[in-house]
């Protein structure tokens, strides 16, 4: 168990300097059991805890193909017992779909979390950290952040890329830790069936939401053109997409059951009731069906 023993010493030292720690590791190291432990030792120093999870693929705060934020009231044993309190609308579940989106959403919600007086940030990350494009999205995404910590999850040398630019910097502070004794590899079949899951929960509440197409601001990630009129209406069918209201901030995510150039209309399934508070869509590049299910 000496695992346990360094990630207590790790929890010890964030615990007793408190800011932004920033969780970087390989898939199925255990990142997410980490950031459980820093919450809960954080909270039970008395600290304002707040959770970004930038795990885009599986995130348990918000739905995939966001990035959430929340505020733990207590204890939790998991990250999905974290209620999303907002989120960036990223669109994809892969950050290498749409970099430069992830690391900005990532980064927003920090400073979300900042601005709303959390001592201590727990930032979960996904596991893509081989390579050139994983050493340069960790690479942003810590210049984005300005984390005081970083906890680096390892088992070699595999992440000495990303840390190299860090070397004799006083911020932030770098801990190397191992993976958790308990962690398990899933396959790609696993973690497919997981963000279905999730997905299908986020949908439980939702319900069909009409929306003048002509009304509302696009931002575009993926289709050539910027006029919708120019995309056929079945385009838009089971696409994901953010809410944006009247300040860009994202409201709640929804899967598009139809557009009716005809009636100017887009109707979406989504949590979200308030049509009216509804001034903008952030278009996606993944399909979702109405019961949880990537289409395409």
């Amino acid at each position: 168990m000496n695992w346990a023993r360094e990630w207590s010493r790790a929890c010890a030292r964030v615990v007793a300097a408190p800011g932004v720690a920033l969780l970087v590791g390989a898939p199925d190291t255990g990142k997410s059991t980490l950031a459980t432990w820093l919450v809960n030792a954080c909270l039970q120093a008395g600290h304002r805890v707040a959770v970004v999870d930038a795990d885009v693929g599986q995130s348990d705060v918000g739905p995939p193909g966001t990035v959430g934020l929340g505020y733990p009231a207590g204890p939790i044993d998991r990250l999905d017992q974290v209620q999303a309190a907002a989120m960036a609308f990223v669109g994809a579940t892969s950050p290498a779909r749409h970099p430069a989106r992830h690391v900005v959403a990532t980064a927003s919600m920090v400073w979300q979390a900042r601005r709303e007086g959390a001592a201590a940030v727990v930032v979960d990350t996904t596991g893509t950290v081989s390579g050139r494009l994983g050493q340069m999205l960790k690479e942003l995404k810590i210049a984005a952040t300005c984390p005081e910590w970083v906890l680096v999850l390892e088992r070699g040398d595999e992440l000495a890329p990303i840390l190299r630019g860090l070397r004799g910097r006083a911020e932030p502070k770098v801990l190397r830790l191992p993976p958790s004794g308990g962690a398990r590899e899933r396959s790609r079949e696993e973690r497919r069936a997981n963000r279905e899951r999730l997905l299908a929960r986020y949908l439980e509440a939702a319900s069909p939401l009409d929306l003048p197409l002509t009304g509302l601001g696009l931002v575009n990630s993926f289709w050539e053109s910027d006029l919708y009129e120019e995309v056929p209406e079945s385009e838009w069918q089971h696409l994901w997409v953010g809410l944006a209201g009247a300040r860009g901030e994202v409201l709640a995510a929804g899967t598009v059951l139809e557009a009716h150039y005809g009636e100017d209309r887009l109707r979406i399934l989504t949590p979200w009731k308030e049509g009216a508070a509804v001034k903008g869509i952030i278009l996606g590049d993944m399909r979702v069906t109405p019961e949880g299910r990537e289409a395409g």
